[in-house]
């Protein structure tokens, strides 16, 4: 999701679950369904990707005449629908994001933070070595930027875990014993992974 609004495979998969609990008797108002269908078939190329009988049926009764009689039990109908509907969603999960990827873009505007981050997801799937290296580069930028923001002295010549730590203690997020038990295994966690 995006500042509130469902993406586009989100919207995908809500529109088979109401067809799929419609299928299996599920009393539903068919108001969400048919807007659902009427903004997903203006998108192209996700309309072309939808099952046919999304196309042909634009009120769920329409769809229940077409599918009551084709497939007698809510299994097989619930099966059915998920394969109509995994072309598209195939479709629009190969060239996804995470759900991260635009969050972290949006929060991170420093050219310098926006471009290492760039770099780190470009290079996830050819180069995960790479992608590991600005990831890091990615960390110690946004660890000095919080250090100066923060007005905090550091050598610029610290490696991360220095970095961090020195984050950790100005930000208030280093382990310790007045902290809840779960907070102490956060932070010690995130000590380990960097």
């Amino acid at each position: 999701m995006s500042n509130g609004t469902p993406s586009v495979i989100e919207e995908v998969e809500e529109l088979q679950n109401i067809l799929s609990a419609y299928a299996c008797g599920a009393q539903l108002d068919s108001p969400r369904y048919s807007e659902l269908r009427k903004k997903l078939l203006a998108t192209t190329p996700v309309a072309e990707k939808l099952p046919s009988f999304v196309r042909t049926c634009s009120t769920l009764p329409q769809f229940w005449h077409f599918i009551q009689p084709k497939i007698p039990t809510y299994k097989g109908r619930r099966e059915f629908i998920q394969s109509e509907f995994t072309p598209a969603l195939e479709f629009l999960r190969k060239d996804a994001k995470t759900p991260a990827d635009q969050i972290i873009t949006d929060v991170l505007d420093e050219a310098s933070v926006s471009m290492d981050w760039e770099r780190a997801l470009d290079r996830r799937t050819s180069d995960p070595e790479a992608a590991i290296t600005s990831a890091r580069s990615l960390l110690e930028t946004v660890c000095k930027r919080i250090l100066d923001d923060k007005g905090r002295k550091y050598e610029h010549s610290a490696d991360l875990p220095e970095l961090y730590r020195e984050v950790a203690r100005t930000l208030s997020i280093s382990p310790g014993k007045e902290l809840d038990k779960v907070f102490n295994q956060i932070f010690s966690g995130c000590i380990a992974i960097v």
